[in-house]
């Protein structure tokens, strides 16, 4: 069972919702503090407005203008002007006029925008206003005037007072979703890294495993050689034999392996020409039939039939096919090519044989790297277990596919490569 705490699903699908969230709440934060700084910017616009308003009143001692209260005043600004005392005496501050007589006398802003807040001020609920006050000259008098917005009744405060639990209630769902998304997203971005890394371990595996024989019979041998061998012309030549044919195996395995690195990062760039196919075939055939004489190797492909290919990683995918039916089939050996187009004008080519094909349970790892059909690698018949990887590996940096099918259940290999 998958141990959730430790997957790597949750882990980046958590870091990218954390990482979203972190970025949500910033940009939140940055409009906030943008939005409060309209509203405060609007507020104190509208008060200095007023202010303006009552100012001018008082300058043109517009008695019916002050009697009334201001005409032109919004009906949302509050103001009172009282008599100016220095030292803040409540009996001399007499009230000139208010529309609001239970607003308090509050500090000297000298018309910049001030917030202040009481708790229960008016005995069940609280005050909350933006002001400012200033001094003026008033009948040769110094007076302050104070105007206010009570926060509470203006819509636009209201709004941003419960923005927070609106973003907020909204953010939550949106966060749930956003951890679903990335967990799904990265679930489909990993997948392939998962798969990737579980083929690595097995191949760090399987190349532990296939060096590790040949570096034990030659640790064998060598020390049968310092031991009893040096003496012993038969024990020496036969000691000597099995070591060249293990370190002749170990070099092959990793001259495979680097080749395969090589075309798989692209440091190995096939050279492809268009050749005729009949001649690539011809050569195969003689080449086989110098291995195995009494072999029978049939072909058919049209004389004029061309393919557009790297000549010698083509042919070393050919052999390495052919080499695999040579050894997995028994006398008398059967094989066949042929070649045609499709309509697509890719040249297809199919190699059959007349072996025992392939198990069902394991055609589709065949080109995995040391695969030979059973887990224990057994290294009697001979190979790597790289020559098939190695074929598809050159035919995908060639741009074409290559697979493997049975020409009928339990009965003949066939190997299709399609360029």
């Amino acid at each position: 069972m998958i141990d959730v705490k430790h997957s790597l699903t949750v882990k980046l699908a958590a870091k990218l919702t954390a990482l979203f969230t972190l970025t949500s709440i910033i940009i939140v934060y940055i409009y906030t503090v943008v939005l409060w700084n309209n509203i405060k910017n609007q507020k104190q616009e509208e008060l200095l407005n007023a202010v303006s308003i009552i100012t001018k009143s008082l300058e043109n001692n517009d008695v019916k203008d002050i009697k009334a209260g201001f005409i032109e005043l919004p009906y949302y600004v509050d103001f009172i002007i009282y008599k100016y005392d220095e030292n803040k005496n409540p009996l001399n501050e007499e009230v000139i006029r208010t529309n609001n007589p239970y607003l308090p006398h509050l500090d000297i802003t000298n018309n910049k925008l001030q917030h202040h807040k009481e708790r229960l001020y008016f005995g069940d609920s609280d005050l909350n206003i933006f002001y400012a006050s200033s001094v003026y000259e008033y009948h040769s008098n110094k007076i302050i005037i104070q105007v206010s917005i009570n926060m509470d009744s203006d819509s636009a405060t209201n709004m941003f007072s419960h923005l927070a639990w609106i973003i907020f209630i909204t953010l939550i769902p949106i966060i749930i979703f956003s951890f679903i998304g990335s967990a799904f997203l990265t679930k489909r971005t990993t997948e392939p890294l998962k798969r990737e890394l579980k083929r690595e371990r097995q191949f760090t595996s399987d190349v532990s495993h296939e060096l590790r024989t040949p570096v034990a019979v030659i640790s064998g041998q060598a020390n049968l050689l310092r031991r009893w061998g040096k003496d012993d012309k038969l024990q020496l030549e036969k000691s000597l034999a099995m070591i060249i044919s293990e370190a002749n195996s170990m070099e092959m395995i990793i001259s495979n392996l680097l080749q395969m690195s090589r075309l798989e990062r692209g440091a190995i760039v096939p050279e492809k020409v268009i050749l005729l196919v009949e001649p690539l075939i011809e050569r195969l055939k003689k080449e086989t039939l110098v291995i195995k004489p009494d072999c029978t190797f049939n072909y058919t492909v049209s004389k004029d039939l061309k393919v557009f290919t790297d000549e010698e990683l083509f042919h070393q995918v050919l052999t390495v096919v052919i080499s695999n039916s040579l050894k997995y089939c028994d006398d008398p050996i059967e094989i066949s090519i042929n070649c045609k187009k499709d309509k697509a004008k890719k040249v297809i080519m199919t190699i059959s044989d007349n072996g025992k094909g392939f198990d069902e349970k394991i055609i589709e790892h065949v080109f995995e790297r040391f695969y030979r059909g059973d887990d224990s690698h057994n290294r009697n018949e001979g190979g790597c277990g790289l020559g098939l990887a190695i074929a598809r590996t050159i035919i995908e940096a060639m741009g074409g596919i290559i697979y493997a099918s049975n020409v009928e259940k339990g009965h003949g290999a066939v190997i299709t490569i399609i360029l």
